[in-house]
């Protein structure tokens, strides 16, 4: 008899309905062959592979995850330097507020001003001084009618500090011009960053200014025609380079990433074969 209530528990149990969270998977291998200055070899174009999930939480809340593993695809490993690995991992809530998160995501001064420096697959980006990815941080993200706000806050454990560095940035966008600012709070290092994007005439026009007490000043202009994206920058060091890209779709979430790059010290080219899922 207690068998047979057991049995009935454990199909009662099975049955019964689970909240569960929304789970996916998504992520992309990009694999290229590089020539630099007559070198040749099969690179790695940052490949990664993501995990993400969210639940209703009632009353207009969500949480929500993302875990995010760099892929070095050209050897067939998940991670090995630290630019593998040092990718997304966060957990967080949102709702009409806004939302915040804990752990290591994009930083404020990527998302307000980096997007308009770092146009590229595998080059450019020389004269973008801000932060990227950060780690052991705290982000706070808003809106206020057109315009987007966002702030982070670095806590490492074994800082002596309560707070590392912290950023505020924003975005706002009228009409076809996109506009973006930040300031990062970083010792005697503070950061300064203001980009923009707009669509003329069949061609998008982008741009940025980054200043740092000890770098200095650096920026970088460009634009997108019929496909082909290419920017001109100079960096903290008064070094220049030009990168120039064309993607090639050859349908759904493939294509070929053409990619060349001059700076002062050397030329490189990368073709680079992607897949996104």
């Amino acid at each position: 008899m207690n068998k047979k209530l057991l049995a009935v528990a454990v199909a009662g149990t099975l049955a019964a309905p689970m909240a569960l969270a929304d789970v996916s998977t998504s992520g992309s291998i990009r694999v290229g062959v590089e020539a630099s200055d007559g070198d040749w070899g099969v690179v790695n174009g940052g490949s990664r592979l993501r995990f993400k999930a969210s639940e209703d939480l009632g009353n207009g809340q969500t949480a929500f995850t993302t875990y995010e593993f760099g892929v070095d695809a050209d050897k067939g490993r998940i991670g090995n330097a630290a630019k593998e690995t040092n990718r997304i991992s966060l957990v967080g809530l949102k709702g009409d507020w806004g939302s915040i998160s804990l752990g290591s995501q994009w930083s404020a001064t990527f998302s307000a001003v980096g997007t308009f420096a770092c146009i590229h697959s595998r080059y450019g980006c020389s004269g973008y001084q801000g932060k990227y990815r950060v780690a052991d941080s705290v982000v706070f993200a808003t809106t206020a009618g057109p315009l987007w706000i966002i702030a982070d806050a670095q806590m490492n454990d074994t800082s002596t500090d309560n707070i590392d560095n912290a950023s505020i940035g924003g975005t706002m966008t009228l009409g076809g011009v996109k506009i973006g600012a930040a300031y990062r709070e970083d010792g005697n290092n503070d950061y300064t960053g203001v980009g923009a994007s707009m669509a003329l005439a069949g061609a998008g026009l982008y741009g940025y200014y980054s200043s740092t007490a000890t770098g200095g000043d650096s920026h970088g202009i460009g634009a997108k025609i019929a496909g082909i994206s290419a920017t001109y920058e100079t960096s903290a060091a008064d070094a220049s380079e030009i990168t120039v890209q064309y993607n090639i779709g050859l349908g759904g979430g493939t294509k070929l990433n053409l990619v060349a790059n001059d700076n002062d010290s050397r030329t490189a080219g990368v073709v680079i074969l992607r897949q996104d899922f």
